[in-house]
């Protein structure tokens, strides 16, 4: 498969069904099918797949509000998109990393996390969403409701042109989320 595709597919299937497990509430089994990913992708010693799996693996911790565990990973995918020239997988592990950061100390200062997102953009359109959560997520957890409202509106408009939805949900929800914790809540 690597001849062919470029990267070990099972390794990109994994981490998609790591995903959709954690999205689905088993954690658990998630973390599973995440280790296995992330053993396979070591085994091949292919540098696209390994920054993918890295990708994927601190994807997994960040969706569950694991800010330790998405810094270690990030530090990782970082160190090894920057080394094989992997722009996109940069850009996308630079942003978790900043997320992870500024996430659990509620830094007013969200300016680096921005710009972070701002490369996600440029280096891949249709993979900004995760970029825009996280940015809007901040927004949230300092109480900056419109200022969260926007970014989603911002990450809305985004998805039409690329056709990439993946993230709709997650963005919906925590619009919802969002409109229910201002004061009064805007049912």
């Amino acid at each position: 498969m690597l001849a062919l595709f470029g990267e070990d597919l099972s390794v990109s299937f994994a981490g998609h069904w790591s995903w959709a497990l954690c999205f689905l509430g088993f954690a658990d089994q998630a973390q599973s099918v995440c280790e296995r990913m992330f053993a396979r992708a070591r085994a091949t010693q292919h540098p696209k797949t390994l920054a993918m799996a890295l990708l994927f693996a601190s994807m997994l911790p960040r969706r569950m509000n694991q800010h330790a565990e998405t810094l270690v990973v990030s530090a990782e995918a970082i160190g090894v998109t920057r080394q094989h020239g992997l722009s996109h997988g940069l850009a996308t592990s630079e942003s978790l990393h900043g997320w992870a950061l500024v996430m659990p100390d509620g830094s007013q200062d969200l300016s680096s996390l921005q710009t972070l997102a701002a490369g996600l953009r440029a280096a891949s359109p249709s993979y900004a969403a995760p970029g825009w959560v996280g940015q809007a997520e901040l927004h949230l957890q300092l109480n900056q409701y419109d200022d969260a409202l926007g970014v989603f509106a911002q990450a809305q408009a985004g998805e039409a042109p690329s056709g990439s939805c993946q993230f709709a949900a997650e963005r919906h929800r925590l619009t919802g989320v969002c409109l229910l914790a201002r004061l009064p809540p805007d049912e």
